[in-house]
């Protein structure tokens, strides 16, 4: 039993140093190559109303093949 709680202890240790790690450091200078509203609101609505689109034809072609094979 104990050595099994000496190695969540050390599991735990490792953990919280890693975090510590990780908040220490500085964000990157670097700038998102694409961003505003443009990218993050314009194309994917228009990514969504095109798939919907193709969708929806895609249902109703299928939909009207049913009722012309019986």
């Amino acid at each position: 039993m104990s050595a099994a709680l000496a190695g969540l202890h050390t599991a735990w240790s490792a953990a919280l140093t890693l975090a510590a790690q990780d908040s220490a450091r500085a964000p990157l200078p670097a700038q998102p190559p694409i961003g505003g509203p443009g990218w993050t609101v314009v194309v994917p609505a228009l990514l969504f109303l095109v798939t919907a689109a193709g969708t929806w034809a895609l249902w109703r072609r299928f939909a009207d093949q049913d009722d012309e094979e019986e």
